[in-house]
């Protein structure tokens, strides 16, 4: 089982997610390798997804972002074991990495979940859902105006940043309506990106 002690954070510290990917890489995705640069950092203290994952337009950086909300230590640490290990799951799956796509859609016949079952993830993944369909919409409305936490701008925010500025529009439209076309026809919105149904 992964912890908060073998990670490192602590009550009073942010949740380090380099920390947090790489033990989880290093225990259940160990076989599958790194071929090019992870980044990971939190986002936008988003509604209706925890997480995403990118890659740079010259192949050469997968970014995984993490929603801001998540490093409030009153979200139980599975959220965010689950968050990470769902999108490290679509970086082994070809999605959002240079690896061979295995899949024709990043969610078709709950391949994601299966995936982390097998790999000794499953009980992450169900507390984790457990979680967000009994507190998420509470959590959010609490806490969706996060205090600001002065971070410095990663590698890939700074480096990337003209191409996210010229294709951000591009990209936030084509992800989301990659996220409910390939839903739609096999069942409900995964919870972890677009599925939370919090009112406005």
């Amino acid at each position: 089982m992964l912890s908060a002690t073998e990670h490192g954070p602590n009550t009073t510290s942010v949740r380090d997610l380099t920390t947090y990917l790489d033990c989880i890489w290093q225990r259940h995705f160990s076989d599958i390798p790194r071929v090019n640069e992870v980044e990971i950092a939190y986002g936008h203290p988003w509604k209706q997804r925890l997480g995403l994952i990118r890659l740079s337009l010259d192949n050469k950086l997968s970014f995984i972002g993490i929603n801001a909300l998540l490093r409030h230590h009153s979200v139980p640490e599975c959220v965010l074991i689950a968050t990470i290990a769902h999108e490290v799951t679509h970086y082994a799956h070809g999605f959002g990495s240079p690896l061979p796509r295995l899949y024709q859609h990043p969610h078709a016949n709950n391949v994601v979940d299966r995936e982390l079952e097998q790999r000794g993830l499953g009980e992450y993944v169900r507390s984790c859902d457990e979680w967000i369909d009994r507190e998420w919409c509470a959590f959010y409305q609490m806490h969706r105006k996060p205090p600001c936490f002065g971070r410095r701008a990663t590698r890939y925010e700074t480096t990337l940043a003209l191409d996210i500025r010229q294709c951000l529009w591009y990209i936030d439209s084509v992800f989301e309506g990659m996220y409910h076309i390939i839903n739609s026809p096999t069942g409900p919105y995964q919870k972890r990106h677009v599925s939370i149904p919090c009112s406005s």
